[in-house]
């Protein structure tokens, strides 16, 4: 048998009203939360993968300038290590064939851009070579420098512009946002013979 509340036990309208407000802002604050965590994580996440970026794409040239050669002007002035505070290029291995790489940064773009000519692209009169390819884009600088050895000091030393043979060391400042990525890259060829 069912028996009736009686009139103190049920539910008026206006307590039922009161308590959806209450659940409805408990909700709020509660989405709230998880929607401002969400796009913490987001931020995070994507400043992450940026800081990854850059640091992967310094391993990459630390590697290509690992596999410069070392040619002379009087054989090859149009292969030899040419580097500027902005700009580098040096003749380098590329699948066993000879590939002149630059490197060279704008800083209104705030882009690094990538160039990459055959040893024939380079060498052909008609000068028709490919056009630089973003490299790593959203960075605030780049600079070079080069441990190379000073004639008049008789002493080795960091120098902001260099042509020539290769320097013994090539050092990369990459700024991101407020951090800065330094890496200094030893080039094995500048020990051995010239070619």
């Amino acid at each position: 048998m069912l028996k009736r509340k009686s009139k103190g036990e049920a539910f008026t309208f206006i307590e039922l009203l009161i308590t959806v407000a209450i659940f409805s802002i408990v909700m709020i604050v509660v989405y709230s939360a998880f929607a401002m965590g969400l796009s913490t994580y987001q931020r995070f996440k994507d400043v992450n993968l940026q800081k990854r970026t850059v640091m992967l794409r310094l391993e990459k040239m630390a590697g290509e300038l690992r596999q410069s050669l070392n040619f002379t002007p009087q054989r090859r002035k149009e292969m030899v290590f040419k580097g500027e505070k902005k700009t580098i290029s040096f003749p380098s291995l590329f699948f066993e064939e000879v590939v002149l790489v630059s490197y060279s940064f704008d800083s209104a773009e705030k882009v690094l851009y990538r160039q990459q000519e055959s040893e024939k692209e380079v060498l052909s009169e008609e000068k028709e070579s490919p056009l630089p390819k973003k490299f790593l884009s959203g960075i605030e600088d780049v600079e070079f420098s080069y441990y190379v050895f000073d004639e008049q000091k008789q002493e080795y030393q960091w120098k902001e512009s260099y042509e020539g043979r290769l320097p013994l060391s090539v050092k990369i400042k990459i700024t991101f946002g407020e951090e800065l990525y330094t890496k200094i890259v030893s080039l094995p060829c500048a020990y051995k013979k010239e070619i």
